[in-house]
């Protein structure tokens, strides 16, 4: 509705007086917010203007940062206030208003003070030129002495040494550049992952009254996974911005001028970008697994699912709706197929079993609504003995209503592997004669997508040197461009090797193949 709709809404006729209030103080919520955030363009004109004065020497990178760190206090600020609002802690129509007061008050404070920040920024500048001159002096005076005492007398001999250590500086000169950056990023995307995963789950969080250690545990368990998925893209970020600040700055031209080629510049991170790599391979192998298996089993509590197993992922257990369990060993999403599945009905007093349904196939009958169960059996129990004993090519079963939808999960089973547990799992299930293309593509995929880093590195190099005049923040949309067209081409890859179209070797190779070809052309045809 517009906000004329929302004005002209009645409130609703409810005998329940606690539901008519909370319908009253949802829409003067929803009110207040359609006024709100729209005011906070206002907010941050106000708020920039300080913050922009006083930061003025950061570059276009430190805005960027700066607004980003803004832009997520906002929200958390605003995103709550309008909870309390809903809640009734606070004015229905001040909660959407309490993250624009707040920083309202903030650039009003920060204006006040910016032409104090630059007399201050003025002196410490004076002080530093003094202090930097003072240390030069003292260097000079350092020099002469040592000469004096024939430390460096032969002139051909003090060549040789700075000839060999001139490369080792400036690797540690570079690689520490490039991780100052990569951190940066990285915190940046764990940071912006973290509060709009929260902000998802928050209805659920209250909803389902999850305590705070769960939601704490769920997020611990979760950061490995947003590591792995953002160490590509923080490299790429990390190589561009590095390389591109140090070609804006010439300091590129004086290392050429002194005989230094660019292979030999981008060596050192091209050996960082290897060691990232295996540790990529490490913490899926490791650490993703078990951390997976752990933030899936929390993410059913916060959103109210019903419990199941998540130590064996190759072995389900699931509690269904009324007093069913159910117990599978496959379960393809994309066909809702089951494949060895068995379900277990008890008595919702005793507990004891009363019936138990096998079978080797169940799939999901769209037209019909209901499961079709094929080469399967199914056992009754009375007092804990066998009452009926029926076998079946193909029997459908009305009571089991569980839909499709109820057995699908978010993080994926083949995350929830290694390399060695997934590819038994594949092997079991070829035996048993399930389709495993999907498997066998996210099989490959564990071993090509940690080396996305080292590719992302090759692909930034040339790019960094050819467009580094052009600014840190140039550099970061180059990234996070090149970073959407690799997901696009990777997910487009994976589609079409699930689908069997494509060889699943090449359907989790093709984008790294594709992409490193690139890298070493542009690397072989740039001046060093």
């Amino acid at each position: 509705m517009d906000i004329f709709e929302l004005l002209q809404k009645e409130y609703s006729i409810s005998t329940d007086g606690i539901l008519a209030e909370r319908d009253r103080r949802d829409r003067v919520v929803e009110i207040s917010r359609r006024f709100a955030l729209p005011f906070s363009v206002f907010i941050f004109s106000i708020l920039g203007v300080p913050l922009g004065v006083i930061g003025k020497r950061g570059g276009k990178s430190y805005g960027f940062i700066v607004s980003l760190a803004v832009f997520l206090v906002y929200y958390l600020l605003f995103f709550q206030g309008v909870n309390f609002a809903k809640n009734g802690r606070i004015p229905a129509s001040t909660g959407p208003w309490l993250a624009n007061l707040v920083f309202l008050m903030l650039g009003i404070y920060l204006l006040s003070r910016a032409d104090k920040h630059l007399q201050w920024s003025r002196s410490f500048q004076q002080l530093s030129t003094i202090l930097s001159q003072r240390f030069l002096n003292v260097l000079q005076h350092r020099e002469r002495v040592l000469a004096l005492h024939g430390l460096f007398s032969n002139l051909k001999s003090k060549q040789r040494q700075i000839r060999t250590a001139l490369p080792l500086l400036i690797d540690k000169y570079v690689i520490k550049g490039f991780f100052a950056y990569f951190f940066l990023v990285l915190a940046a995307f764990i940071i912006i992952f973290v509060v709009f995963t929260f902000f998802e789950l928050l209805n659920d969080i209250v909803e389902n009254k999850i305590p705070p250690s769960v939601v704490f545990n769920y997020f611990r368990y979760f950061l490995p996974q947003i590591v792995y998925y953002m160490i590509p893209v923080s490299m790429l970020v990390g190589v561009l911005v590095n390389f591109g600040v140090l070609t804006r700055t010439s300091q590129i031209i004086a290392m050429k001028a002194s005989g230094i080629s660019l292979y030999r510049l981008s060596w050192s991170l091209l050996l960082v970008a290897a060691l990232i790599s295996f540790f990529s391979y490490a913490l899926q192998e490791y650490i993703l697994p078990s951390s997976n298996q752990k933030q899936d089993a929390l993410r059913n509590v916060i959103k109210g699912r019903s419990p199941q197993t998540y130590s064996r992922p190759d072995r389900k257990w699931m509690m269904g709706k009324g007093t069913k369990i159910f117990n599978y060993n496959f379960f393809d999403d994309d066909r809702n197929l089951f494949g060895e599945i068995s379900v277990f009905e008890f008595d919702p007093v005793s507990f004891e079993i009363k019936r138990r349904i096998f079978a080797n196939r169940a799939i999901w009958a769209e037209g019909e609504k209901t499961w079709i169960f094929e080469e399967g059996w199914s056992y009754g129990f009375e007092n804990q003995r066998t009452k009926e004993f029926q076998k079946f090519h193909q029997a459908r079963f009305p009571e089991i209503t569980e839909l499709p939808q109820y057995f699908k999960k978010e993080v994926k089973e083949s995350s929830q592997m290694n390399y060695k547990e997934l590819l038994e799992y594949i092997e079991d299930l070829k035996r048993s004669g399930f389709d495993v293309v999907r498997l066998t593509v996210a099989l490959h995929k564990k071993l090509s997508f940690p080396l996305v880093s080292l590719i992302m590195c090759m692909i930034a190099i040339p790019f960094s040197f050819s467009t580094g005049r052009q600014g840190s923040l140039y550099g970061i949309g180059l990234s996070i461009s090149i970073g959407i067209v690799y997901w696009v081409t990777l997910n487009f890859f994976e589609q079409i090797g699930g689908a069997g179209k494509l060889v699943p070797f090449l359907a989790a190779w093709a984008p790294n193949l594709i992409f490193g070809a690139s890298g070493i052309y542009l690397l072989f045809t740039i001046r060093t």
